[in-house]
């Protein structure tokens, strides 16, 4: 249904008598408006983006925790292609400018998957926090030269009233991407103007006149025409063409967002109308909404903001010939579309976690496969009472069948939550079960290293079920062990994760942030020597020259490759210079094996030894490397 409904049945004869003329214009303007929008819904789809590709938005403000925030930044930290947009409330009668609110960043890891991050800025923590600090970390990774910002319309113009809260420096906001000129240039290109109106502006070959005739009838349309024969694509205000390939009849024309979707996708982008308090904190956790009411209208603003997001990064794919649209992103074939490149799907290998993979990048992608990850927090081997906590159901509906038809493999990082409320002997019972259920509707998946599961590692959170530390131990050790040996009965493979107590956080069930990357690269070391294993070539007995170099190319990007997963990686304030970096280090007694090139604000530290990899991630915090760690360190005596 349509919000603003409501809006539609405005007209003349009811306006209010007391309205000013220039307030009667803006509530028909808002009436026809509604009317339109109500037309295109009633005959168009609307814009979606699978919610299956995304999170829920992560909403920042003040109540946000600093251990989230480090696993955001562990998530987005390799990415450079941002969409962004802003969100102002209105000026009003008592506030009489505008008033920044939000910040919509979808962080964009392919066409497919994307992380949404909305900052409420008028709900920041105060500046001199150690909360604040990491925020501005976040956003100053983002807004970086090294990052394509994509955005409709002029970014520095609409991130100029945001300044004052000092999150970014704007003067690094370089490698801008206006799409809303771009997809000018791209939908006038395709379609030029039709002939008709081109020889209107034909020029007339003037017969020989006398000096003193004069001219007494002058066209008006003449004076007023902006046509430039030298841009022959460009829109002028005496076009006649079809508004179904020129909608636009003024010089520089501004095309809308949702107009820009109609036309391309033949869709509907809802935009809000007289919505104006972006600022009344959206995110649901800080339960500022006491009615049901209020709870909709944020949920409706969230959708409104995200929606723009989708629409930009959509376009943006879709005009892309490097990349294509997800083809989940389904959407009718319009005979205006300019359409893309079609690309070979590349081998990819999945990972169904529960929270415990919430923080790892949906989708990575190497030179020879792509690492997708679907995590869902609370998820279980069986949940009875809810299905979307339920592994068996996941793996039946459509969304991950169609993955998993076509990768290579797949691991489970689940567990937890089965082994806090359910015996070790049933869920090994509901374990062999759903990979019976796997290979019966997945065949390809036969072989043994084809499904992975991950052992559980230790948890201190009691449950109702198993109220004291010793009962919980017990059954994840013997869930453990039974489930070893369901993998030699039904032929799937085992990852014995190296997680003990000393790496969970406060709450004795999830990983202390700063040990995200540890498990993370874990994971992926432990795939990417699974993938290479399965492309290695045929071993041959004698080798040519061209062979051996190609081979030991091979061998060294595996090493660079394993080398990258030995980090430990930590922001770092330019103030930190490399001596000082090297002597804190030793200080701190961390083994490491080279410091490479401090890029985007990020030291990488790469170690031989993954006993010295553990002790750095155990012993660095995530803010050893700020401006004001690096005060205290130049007062201390070394």
């Amino acid at each position: 249904m349509n919000p603003h409904e409501h809006l539609s049945s405005r007209t003349v004869e009811n306006s209010p008598q007391h309205l000013t003329r220039r307030q009667r214009t803006h509530y028909l303007k808002a009436g026809q408006k509604a009317q339109y929008n109500q037309q295109l819904l009633s005959t168009l789809n609307p814009l979606r983006w699978p919610e299956s590709h995304y999170d829920s938005p992560i909403h920042i403000h003040h109540r946000t925790s600093e251990s989230h925030l480090y696993g955001i930044l562990h998530k987005i930290s390799n990415l450079h292609l941002y969409t962004i947009d802003t969100e102002s409330d209105k000026p009003t009668r008592h506030h009489p400018h505008s008033i920044p609110a939000l910040i919509q960043i979808q962080a964009i890891h392919d066409a497919h998957w994307a992380t949404i991050i909305i900052i409420e800025v008028q709900h920041l923590p105060y500046t001199s926090t150690s909360l604040f600090n990491s925020i501005r970390q976040i956003c100053r990774m983002i807004f970086s030269p090294l990052n394509k910002l994509i955005t409709w319309g002029d970014l520095v113009k609409k991130l100029h009233p945001f300044q004052q809260f000092n999150l970014f420096d704007i003067s690094q906001v370089t490698n801008t991407f206006n799409l809303q000129d771009y997809f000018a240039q791209q939908w006038n290109t395709a379609h030029p103007h039709t002939a008709d109106c081109l020889a209107r502006h034909q020029p007339i070959i003037e017969e020989s006149i006398s000096d003193d005739f004069l001219v007494c009838v002058v066209n008006s349309d003449d004076l007023d025409d902006e046509f430039d024969p030298t841009h022959p694509i460009d829109d002028y205000n005496t076009c006649i063409c079809p508004s179904e390939i020129r909608p636009y009849k003024t010089k520089h024309a501004l095309w809308s967002l949702p107009k820009a979707v109609e036309f391309t996708f033949d869709l509907y982008l809802d935009k809000p109308i007289n919505l104006t308090n972006w600022s009344c904190e959206l995110d649901l956790y800080l339960q500022t909404c006491r009615l049901d009411t209020d709870k909709r209208i944020r949920q409706a603003l969230v959708y409104y903001a995200i929606s723009d997001l989708f629409a930009s990064t959509h376009l943006y794919f879709h005009f892309n010939t490097r990349s294509t649209p997800s083809d989940h992103l389904t959407y009718p074939i319009s005979v205006n579309n300019i359409q893309p490149n079609q690309l070979h799907a590349p081998t990819m290998f999945v990972i169904i976690t529960d929270s415990h993979g919430k923080y790892f990048p949906p989708v990575i992608q190497t030179p020879s496969y792509k690492l997708i990850t679907n995590s869902i927090s609370g998820l279980q081997w069986v949940n009875t009472y809810n299905t979307k906590l339920c592994t068996r159901s996941l793996l039946l509906s459509s969304s991950i069948t169609s993955i998993l038809s076509s990768c290579t493999g797949v691991l489970f990082l689940i567990g937890t939550n089965s082994v806090r409320n359910t015996s070790a002997l049933q869920i090994i019972t509901q374990v062999e079960d759903i990979i019976s259920t796997l290979r019966s509707h997945h065949p390809h998946l036969a072989q043994k290293t084809d499904i992975t599961v991950a052992t559980v590692f230790p948890c201190y959170k009691p449950s109702f079920r198993f109220q004291t530390h010793s009962l919980l131990s017990s059954n994840i050790n013997n869930y453990n062990k039974l489930l070893k040996n369901l993998s030699s009965l039904r032929n799937f493979s085992i990852l014995d994760l190296p997680i003990n107590g000393d790496h969970l956080g406060r709450d004795g069930m999830h990983l202390d942030s700063i040990h995200i990357s540890y498990l993370s690269n874990t994971i992926q070391e432990y795939v990417h020597d699974l993938m290479s294993k399965r492309i290695a070539p045929v071993k041959s007995l004698r080798r040519s020259r061209t062979a051996l170099r190609r081979r030991y190319k091979k061998r060294h990007e595996k090493l660079k490759q394993k080398q990258k997963t030995h980090v430990v990686i930590r922001h770092i304030d330019r103030i930190w210079p490399l001596k000082d970096i090297k002597a804190y280090l030793m200080y701190k007694n961390i083994k490491y094996n080279r410091l490479p090139e401090i890029w985007q604000q990020k030291l990488c530290i790469q170690f031989t030894n993954p006993v010295h990899r553990e002790h750095a991630e155990k012993t660095l915090t995530i803010n050893d490397f700020d401006e004001h760690s690096y005060s205290e360190w130049c007062s201390q005596e070394h």
